[in-house]
């Protein structure tokens, strides 16, 4: 019991924001970004995930994990996380493109099957 309390503790402890360790948004977002070049989708979705762990109004992370998402086919997903982007940034009009596009993604795929 002691043992599990200490390996959560410490997994939470060095998960968390500016503690050692931890890095902020911006950085776990250019890392995404990289996985997201090289087209590692399933890694870029972790490190923008982090970077929303520690900033959640991270709007590019939340635009870029919705683009991953889309990328592997999980437009469900993908629209969660940009319809969140827009609930807290109405006024960005990139969010709306990448809405736009989830939804023409998602009736090819089922004008398809």
């Amino acid at each position: 019991m002691k043992r599990k309390f200490l390996a959560l503790f410490l997994m939470l402890f060095l998960k968390s924001p500016g503690v050692a360790g931890g890095l902020p948004a911006s950085e776990l977002y250019k890392y995404g970004m990289a996985a997201y070049n090289n087209k590692e989708y399933g890694q870029a979705i972790i490190e923008f995930e982090e970077a929303l762990y520690v900033d959640e109004e991270h709007l590019d992370s939340l635009k870029q994990l919705s683009r991953s998402y889309c990328r592997l086919g999980q437009y469900s997903k993908a629209l969660t996380y940009v319809q969140k982007a827009q609930r807290k940034f109405p006024l960005d009009h990139e969010i709306d493109e990448i809405i736009s596009k989830i939804h023409m993604k998602q009736a090819i795929k089922k004008e398809n099957s």
